[in-house]
């Protein structure tokens, strides 16, 4: 059984000693019925409850330089959909080494729990929105969504790798690198990743690519250095010059 799956049995069989509960829905607990479980402690909870199931933050970063987060080493202002409900006004961190987001609880200070991200659909912090997409080898994960249109999307998958310490007295064990990104372009269902112009070109229908090229020259846009809002102009750019060939 799972990390999350033991979670959310225990919290299970919590509630079912405060609460009655079908017969049915007992036995689908006891055989191990992983949506029917949490659909249960769902319905069972309150809201703000809902934001204790996770797992406690025991920090594992010692004797590392740098650190695995978004931004700052410090939590920050943002909100998260989690089991379909929104809540706001929470304190985050976003690990990009563990790809894993961390609750600060301010009433229940100092604690601080990994949300699973089976159950966050997207969450907000820093000025951007994270949203649970399929793209490239990364599979389902958390991307930054840069921008969005019907027929085309921006997406940065954010991480951080981390290094074994090279320092002769090894003071630190590890190094924490700097934030990286890998760039997604999605056009109708599909997503390809591009690292440069003539990648991100090359990802769209021949047919539109010297309209693109022209856009990109007059615009003096670089894809890998642009901003959201240089790349949320593109994206909508690209989405009219599809608009069109659909109609």
């Amino acid at each position: 059984m799972s990390i999350l799956s033991r979670i959310l049995f225990s919290q299970f069989l919590v509630l079912l000693a405060c609460s009655s509960v079908s017969g049915q829905t007992i036995r689908a607990a006891s055989g191990g019925d992983f949506d029917e479980i949490a659909r249960f402690v769902k319905e069972k909870q309150e809201s703000n409850n809902l934001l204790l199931n996770g797992i406690y933050f025991d920090n594992p970063y010692y004797n590392t330089s740098g650190h695995p987060f978004l931004g700052e080493d410090r939590f920050l202002e943002g909100s998260v959909v989690y089991w379909n409900r929104r809540f706001d006004n929470l304190l985050l961190k976003y690990d990009l080494f563990a790809q894993q987001l961390l609750l600060h609880h301010e009433q229940q200070n100092p604690l601080v729990i990994v949300l699973p991200n089976d159950f966050i659909t997207e969450f907000r912090m820093n000025g951007m929105t994270f949203r649970k997409v399929a793209v490239g080898e990364e599979g389902p994960c958390f991307c930054q969504v840069v921008a969005e249109e019907a027929h085309a999307g921006c997406y940065y998958y954010r991480y951080k790798v981390r290094h074994k310490s090279n320092y002769s007295q090894n003071l630190m064990a590890y190094i924490f690198s700097d934030e990286r990104q890998n760039r997604y372009i999605r056009i109708e269902d599909s997503s390809r990743r591009y690292r440069n112009n003539r990648t991100f070109v090359k990802a769209f229908p021949e047919s539109m690519r010297g309209e693109l090229r022209n856009y990109l020259r007059s615009e003096k846009t670089r894809v890998k250095e642009a901003d959201d809002g240089a790349m949320a102009g593109m994206i909508k750019f690209c989405n009219e010059i599809l608009e069109q060939k659909i109609n």
